[in-house]
């Protein structure tokens, strides 16, 4: 009934968008480090009262700098810098028809992925295709952490049985989701079975869109 998906590197390859950051990222090495640091510490923590008070708190402690001075940081590498990497990018082959296909089938369609969304949607193409826009701290928390899940699933208004959620990092998007009872695909050039399957397989497992409107559309019909 609703089919949910990740955006860094499952709408859209994320071996361009390495690629075209690196020299742009060159000026922001130290930033990004303890940015990155900052955001595995983060996963960590619970409860947290204030998501962004607490990032900015981290990032000021790693980098030696005062909080607002952390907090200016992080904004204008999401809405400046990423802004033009994005500009840049192109969604995976059939990942639009795949979604419109779902809408014109009556299944509700959502995006959560853990980094503000901004306009990445707009400039892949894919903006207004949607139901549910999330980033995960808008929950607060997260993923793999139930709250970002569970804030899409309220959304959808669909039981989590009826719900599949499409990622592909293993960890964060697969476990994290079925966690919550969500169905889940996920996106790898490597099965589950190669890895430590800690939760069980992934309800799908597929290379290309193509290959997953198939499977879904089986399961469905």
């Amino acid at each position: 009934r609703a089919v949910a998906f990740d955006i860094d590197g499952t709408l859209y390859p994320s071996r361009p968008m390495y690629l075209r950051s690196a020299l742009h990222a060159l000026p922001h090495l130290r930033f990004l480090r303890a940015f990155a640091r900052v955001r595995r510490a983060i996963r960590d923590v619970y409860p947290i009262d204030d998501f962004l008070e607490l990032q900015n708190a981290l990032l000021a402690d790693e980098m030696h700098i005062t909080p607002d001075r952390a907090s200016r940081l992080i904004r204008h590498w999401h809405d400046i810098d990423l802004d033009i990497v994005y500009r840049r990018l192109s969604p995976f082959e059939y990942v639009r028809e795949f979604i419109q296909s779902l809408r014109d089938s009556g299944v509700k369609t959502a995006v959560l992925s853990d980094f503000p969304i901004s306009n990445k949607l707009m400039y892949l193409g894919l903006d207004g295709l949607w139901d549910c826009v999330y980033s995960s701290e808008d929950s607060g928390y997260l993923k793999p952490r139930s709250e970002p899940f569970q804030t899409v699933i309220d959304c959808l208004d669909e039981s989590p049985e009826h719900i599949v959620y499409i990622g592909n990092n293993y960890e964060y998007d697969i476990v994290g989701a079925k966690n919550v009872g969500l169905m889940t695909a996920y996106l790898s050039s490597k099965t589950v079975a190669n890895r430590d399957n800690i939760n069980g397989k992934p309800t799908f497992e597929f290379r290309n869109y193509r290959q997953l409107a198939a499977k879904v559309f089986e399961f469905v019909g």
